[in-house]
Order: structure tokens, then sequence, then C-alpha cells
């Protein structure tokens, strides 16, 4: 393949915005939940692209990038802060069933929740490096640690939110602590994201 690294990202950026876009049409023949999974996955997708199309575009000195999607060319501080915002919404969209009752014995609620919050720590990485802007203490490394040490890494805790059990004080204090984790992240990361970013969930 011929393609630049940059290149090759950005077709995960054209599947994100691909997939919200027919989410958006399909949204009526779907449930709240199916959506909700779904839209989260979606600005996984996009994110994930957009922050590491940005990152191999930086080692190469550029500083926009044009798709031919877009309506002009888009400065990597900005596509970097919409990766950070896309994510910080699939984790909140994620949170919506972590630590909740589960009749699936195979919920994979955790782990989708742990992998959400550990790609928004890669793009707040990557839109720090860029920007030059500084997260603070409660940066990527800080976030990276916390996914690592959810509350439901603990089997006995996961167990009890699949049943419905009510959770000791200390217990459920860890796990409302866990769904506070992306916004604590991303509380001093500026939003410089532009118009032009598909958003249907509105």
């Amino acid at each position: 393949c011929r393609w630049k690294d940059w290149e090759k990202h950005s077709v995960w950026v054209l599947h994100g915005e691909l997939f919200i876009l027919r989410l958006s049409v399909a949204k009526g023949s779907m449930t709240d939940d199916q959506y909700r999974d779904n839209y989260a996955g979606a600005l996984m997708h996009r994110a994930n692209g957009l922050m590491h199309m940005a990152r191999c575009a930086n080692t190469e000195d550029l500083h926009e990038i044009a798709l031919p999607c877009w309506d002009g060319p888009r400065l990597l501080r900005v596509i970097t802060a919409q990766a950070v915002k896309d994510l910080r919404q699939s984790c909140t969209l994620r949170s919506e069933k972590y630590g909740k009752k589960s009749d699936d014995p195979k919920s994979s609620a955790f782990y989708a929740y742990q992998a959400t919050l550990r790609n928004l720590a890669d793009a707040i990485e990557i839109h720090a490096g860029i920007s030059g802007e500084d997260p603070g203490p409660t940066g990527a490394a800080w976030l990276r640690s916390r996914a690592d040490n959810l509350a439901l890494k603990e089997a006995r805790i996961l167990a009890a939110c699949n049943k419905g059990e009510k959770l000791s004080a200390s217990d459920q204090k860890n796990v409302e602590r866990d769904l506070r984790l992306a916004e604590t992240a991303t509380r001093d990361v500026a939003d410089t994201s532009n118009r032009g970013f598909s958003n249907h969930n509105q």
C-alpha cells in the first residue's frame, strides 16, 4: 500500500462518520439500548481514527489535514480535540451499563467501559503532544492507572452488580467514582473542535 500512515487511519474516520450517519437513519427501528451501544461504538471508531491520523500526520510535520468528506482542512489540534470529545461522550454512554444489573452472565459492559477509558487516555496524550496543552495531574497516565483498577475488576463486586445486589457503602462509592473518571480526566482539555463533525445523538 502506497498510502501514508495518516491516510490509512483516515479510513477509520470515514468508517466512524458513516456509522454515525447510518445510525441516525436506523434509530427509529432500534431499542434505546441498541442505539446507545452502537452510537458509543461509532464514536470510538471515529475517535481512534482521528487521533492516530493526527498523530501520524504530526510526525510528518503537517499542521492540518484535508479529507474529501470535509468542507475544508482542519488543524491537527482541532482533530485531536474532537477525538477527546468523542471518547468522552462514548465513556458517558458506556457508563450507563457499568455497575448495573445484567441478565447476561457474559456481559461485556465492564470491558467495553474499560476499553473506552483506555482509548480516551490515548486521545488525551496525543492531543497534549500536538497542542502543547497540559492536561494536569489527572491526565493520560492517571486515567490509564484508574482504568486498570476499576472497582468491577474485583470479581466479587462484578458478580454482585450483575445480580443487582446492594453493595456495601465503600463498594458503591468506588463504583460511583469510576463513573466520573472521563469527566475528571477531560476537565482541563479545551474543546477546540470545530463544526462539521456529525453528531446525531442530540
